[in-house]
């Protein structure tokens, strides 16, 4: 006797789905046998079938705007699902053999078993077109050619393949002030150029901060930015410290990097611990931080 199960997914989750329902078709409780149908929200394109010999399960789907799939769990035969070696069969002495057996040599006696998954689908995601035809898409292989398991971007295409150069093009001193006193930091002005063999170029620029000095026999010295550990693993507990930063390209300036540098700061102190520390630590000389004040805390 069969019976129907419904769940809305959407409902507990909206946030990652508009709308989600699956329906459950069961035939009894001893065999497992079910036909699922779900309907989702998801602003894509693409159709697929997947086949999962381990769960008997047989995956038709398809979708624009919204995604449907149909499931079959323990409906079709055994003959329908790929066979895969079985990693702990021990049936026969010569295992290494067996998994080189192709065809109708790959039994059931020679640790062979119905459990292999595969897929066959074309989607549309990320601005490009990807492609499975009967392969397991939950691993990769250089052995597998680009017409089983490939991906095509359209815009890569037409542009060609971007070539990324970089150059320093200033290094300049700056000092970030926080409550102690003024860390120095040496920054350096990086611009970023993308080339395409045919489309426009890009550019952008980031600033990589390096905190230190270089003292007056050229040697340098790191002054890294205080902060407590994470305090996730046993090595990051104790005292920390940020020794070097990048900003992403959005910066526009160097006052406005300075800036985002100190608010970084402060926003690890908070979360990781306190945010204010002694100034009459050793190592700090009228304001200016000139030493490691991470082994303070040693």
């Amino acid at each position: 006797m069969a019976w129907v199960h419904h769940i809305n997914e959407g409902k507990a989750d909206p946030k990652r789905y508009l709308f989600y329902h699956r329906w459950f078709i069961h035939f009894g409780k001893k065999d497992n046998k079910e036909i699922s149908i779900e309907i989702c929200s998801n602003p894509n394109f693409g159709w697929g079938l997947d086949i999962e010999g381990g769960e008997s399960r047989v995956l038709i789907y398809f979708w624009f705007i919204w995604k449907f799939y149909i499931g079959f769990n323990s409906i079709f035969p055994e003959w329908i699902f790929a066979k895969e070696y079985n990693q702990f069969s021990d049936r026969d002495p010569k295992p290494n053999e067996n998994k080189k057996l192709k065809g109708r040599a790959r039994t059931r006696e020679r640790g062979w078993i119905r459990t292999a998954t595969r897929e066959t689908s074309i989607t549309f995601h990320n601005y490009m077109m990807w492609w499975n035809i009967w392969r397991d898409d939950n691993s990769w292989d250089n052995k597998v050619p680009k017409w089983r398991n490939g991906s095509f971007h359209p815009g890569r295409w037409i542009r060609g393949k971007d070539k990324v150069t970089s150059e320093v093009i200033d290094t300049f001193y700056a000092q970030i002030k926080m409550p102690e006193g003024r860390y120095q930091a040496e920054v350096e002005e990086i611009q970023y150029i993308k080339k395409y063999p045919r489309w426009f170029s890009k550019k952008w620029k980031r600033f990589d901060f390096k905190f230190g000095y270089h003292d007056h026999h050229g040697t340098w010295i790191d002054t890294p930015v205080l902060h407590h550990g994470k305090g996730s693993a046993s090595y990051n507990c104790g005292m920390d410290g940020t020794y070097s930063m990048s900003l992403s390209s959005d910066v526009k300036d160097r006052a406005e990097a300075v800036a985002k540098v100190l608010v970084s700061c402060l926003k690890d102190r908070k979360k990781y611990g306190e945010i204010e520390f002694p100034k009459n630590m050793e190592g700090i000389v009228d304001g200016i931080i000139t030493k490691n004040l991470i082994n303070e805390f040693a």
